[in-house]
């Protein structure tokens, strides 16, 4: 008697959802990210270079920021540091200088 092959239909359909959930995903961040958002990760890159323990997890539209960190995070050396580079990036670079030199309209 033949043996028949099946398909784990179950794998595929789960790693079919999966592409199709990270491509509509990353298609929402680049056609919809605000001003404020691209800003924030162009400050975030050099920031993002300091720890590679640290770096810059996520954006809301109107710019805040949160940085992934190994543990808690809250009050390391690791975590201020990062702020305080993100503050210095803002500092340099203002979001209005950022904003005209990017030839954009604010949101």
């Amino acid at each position: 008697m033949r043996s028949r092959r099946t398909c784990p239909w179950s794998i595929l359909s789960a790693a079919l959802a999966t592409l199709i959930i990270a491509g509509c995903a990353a298609t929402q961040k680049t056609v919809q990210e605000t001003p404020q958002q691209t800003y924030v990760r162009e400050m975030g890159r050099t920031c993002d270079l300091l720890d590679p323990r640290y770096r810059l997890e996520q954006v809301a539209p109107d710019g805040r920021y949160w940085i992934l960190t190994p543990g808690w995070g809250a009050g390391d050396s690791g975590s201020v540091n990062y702020f305080a580079c993100m503050n210095e990036q803002f500092r340099a670079h203002p979001f209005g200088e950022w904003l005209k030199a990017q030839k954009r309209e604010p949101s």
